[in-house]
């Protein structure tokens, strides 16, 4: 209220009953077009779709494997303040021996040195 009074709780409910019952503007809500997903469907569908396929093919037929970087013990490199809960507790959840080093090299060099 504007005149410094407070409104009594009656006239708040009341207030607050006929916004709750006025009607909503439903033209500011846009309305979907019945069949206008049709063509996107069929893009995703005839485009998306056999690239996303040919790219995998390409991957897997013309792939090559890379050679792995030699091991360079940096001090700032493979930092291990805590032993993980696994194994060993110096390689990681997901180890590669194949393409992660440890904190003392490749495994694969390891053994072969023995």
């Amino acid at each position: 209220m504007t005149d410094g009074k407070e409104a009594s709780p009656c006239h708040e409910s009341a207030l607050n009953e006929r916004w709750l019952k006025a009607p909503k503007p439903l033209d500011a809500i846009p309305k979907a077009h019945p069949g206008s997903h049709v063509p996107f469907k069929l893009l995703a569908l005839c485009i998306g779709l056999p690239i996303i396929v040919a790219n995998s093919i390409a991957m897997l037929v013309f792939a090559s494997e890379k050679e792995r970087p030699p091991f360079v013990k940096y001090r700032y490199l493979r930092i291990r303040n805590k032993k993980f809960p696994w194994g060993d507790g110096d390689k990681s959840l997901f180890h590669n021996p194949k393409r992660n080093a440890t904190s003392e090299g490749y495994e694969e060099e390891k053994e072969a040195a023995e």
